[in-house]
Parts: structure tokens; C-alpha cells; sequence
């Protein structure tokens, strides 16, 4: 799935924004997250923290041409 659908999910409320976010992003925020903690169990909650944080950010925000860069700042923070 393209991001700028996975952007208009999370647009419209739609739950399965966060499964697609999780299939297109999953694997790289984790080892984002564990490259900052080191923890394997701890990078798997920055991850779900990370969604949660998106879910809560969009909108007002639309990170349509850098949903990934825009995740990553999440995971970092």
C-alpha cells in the first residue's frame, strides 16, 4: 500500500492504518528502535508506542510524502 493511502486511513479513523503501517514500516522502525535501546522486548514497545503516536498526530497531520521519516521521528523521541 502506497503511504499517501495508509495517511488517508489514518485520515478517516480506519484501525487497518496501523496494520498497514506495521507491514510496510515494521521491521525498520523496530531496528531503529533497538539501535537506540538495545533491548530486542523494549524496541517492540517503541514500535507500538510509535503507532499509537501516529495514530494520535494524524491528523492534524499529514505526512503524506515522508510518513516514513515522520515514524522515525517518533521511534527517535
Amino acid at each position: 500500500m502506497e503511504d499517501n493511502d495508509i495517511v488517508d486511513l489514518y485520515l478517516r479513523r480506519d484501525e487497518a492504518a496501523i496494520r498497514y503501517t506495521a507491514e510496510k514500516f515494521g521491521v525498520r522502525l523496530r531496528a531503529l528502535a533497538h539501535s537506540i535501546v538495545g533491548d530486542r522486548q523494549t524496541a517492540e514497545e517503541c514500535e507500538n508506542d510509535t503507532y499509537w503516536e501516529a495514530w494520535r498526530a494524524i491528523p492534524p497531520h499529514e505526512p503524506r510524502q515522508y510518513l516514513f521519516a515522520f515514524l522515525a521521528r517518533i521511534t527517535r523521541h
